[in-house]
């Protein structure tokens, strides 16, 4: 890394000033092992850094690595699709400092009936919501706008009272959606919870290192 393919991108950011999250199959060199992977590049930075999808369920090898990147706008992190459904992936990024979760995805209701596909939609929100929420920070979704796929395209708020924050959302057809969003970067919702009641935490992970049978 960076190959032909991320240095495209990044010539791309360079000439539209933006950073731009993308995602592909990745096999590193003289691995035979495939990836989930989001790569990240800047308009002046180049090539950032990649993040691979750590619950892949079983269709890739799963990603190892939970990074936070520096953007000129504040610290942001990358997680895929299914890797939504972990709140203790989310939380670890919002501990390392992330203050705005990106979620490349995937969501499609092909062959799904009306009413399943409502029910896998309203999921995905009630998911989304909740991983913003609980720790204070923005997340954005892009998801493909073809009419058989779930256009889940959103940049979700933080507001833990109320209404859901939507702050910009998709229709079925491609399009471009944004919003603005305004960054505390002192103000950190995953690190006040664990002050607030470090035995909790502290507990937390005892039993989850138990669990895992490792010491890391």
């Amino acid at each position: 890394m960076p190959g032909p393919i991320v240095r495209l991108f990044a010539e791309k950011a360079n000439a539209t000033d933006m950073y731009i999250i993308f995602g592909m199959v990745e096999r590193p060199r003289g691995s035979t092992k495939l990836y989930n992977t989001a790569f990240l590049v800047g308009p002046n930075e180049g090539y950032i850094g990649r993040y691979r999808k750590v619950f892949c369920e079983g269709r890739f090898a799963p990603g190892t690595e939970a990074e936070v990147f520096p953007t000129r706008y504040g610290p942001i992190s990358i997680i895929i699709c299914a890797d939504m459904r972990s709140p203790e992936l989310v939380r670890l990024l919002a501990f390392k400092g992330a203050r705005i979760i990106f979620q490349p995805t995937n969501y499609f209701h092909r062959g799904m009936t009306e009413q399943l596909a409502r029910r896998r939609y309203q999921g995905k929100i009630a998911s989304q919501r909740s991983r913003a929420m609980e720790n204070g920070i923005c997340l954005v979704t892009a998801n493909g706008g073809r009419r058989d796929y779930v256009n889940n395209t959103r940049i979700v708020g933080p507001d833990m009272q109320g209404p859901e924050p939507v702050l910009a959302h998709a229709t079925r057809k491609e399009q471009v959606v944004s919003a603005e969003i305004e960054i505390h970067s002192t103000v950190n919702s995953a690190v006040t919870a664990a002050r607030e009641c470090p035995w909790l935490f502290s507990q937390l992970g005892r039993i989850m290192i138990r669990a895992a049978g490792t010491a890391d």
